[in-house]
């Protein structure tokens, strides 16, 4: 019985391990449900349309549109969160804001830390709470 309880133990520690898989899993175009679109291309950049200037930029005032289109580099952060996570970094904005965010990466396993990767998100709000989910486009 002893034996059986270790060996889940170490199954269950490995399927929590999330190996970093570089770029070529997350080219190409993430949409949200609202509209939303993050083109990310091969070379490290990429673009994005009818962004939440909320969710983006934590800006919730009548000084700036409710969405905004951007582009910038994008790369893949060290692979030590629980959630493995993209840096975006917006070299241009349509509303003259410039700033750098990070989107996670939501995988398949107990801690959504392996592939198939099926979503990017961003939490809507500062500390947690409901998800800005981006899904694949399949071409």
């Amino acid at each position: 019985m002893r034996i059986l309880l270790v060996i889940f133990f170490c199954v269950f520690l490995l399927s929590c391990i999330g190996d970093n898989p570089g770029t070529k899993g997350f080219t190409g175009t993430w949409k949200n449900a609202s509209g939303a679109q993050l083109q990310l291309i091969k070379d490290g950049s990429f673009a994005g349309k009818c962004l939440p200037t909320k969710v983006f930029f934590q800006k919730d005032d009548t000084t700036h549109p409710l969405s905004f289109d951007g582009y910038g580099h994008w790369f893949i952060q060290e692979w030590k969160f629980q959630f493995p996570r993209i840096r975006l970094d917006f070299d241009s904005t349509n509303i003259n804001l410039r700033c750098s965010c990070d989107i996670n990466i939501s995988g398949s396993g107990f801690f959504e830390n392996n592939p198939p990767w099926n979503n990017l998100f961003k939490w809507e709000e500062e500390d947690g709470g409901k998800r800005y989910e981006f899904v694949r486009q399949v071409k």
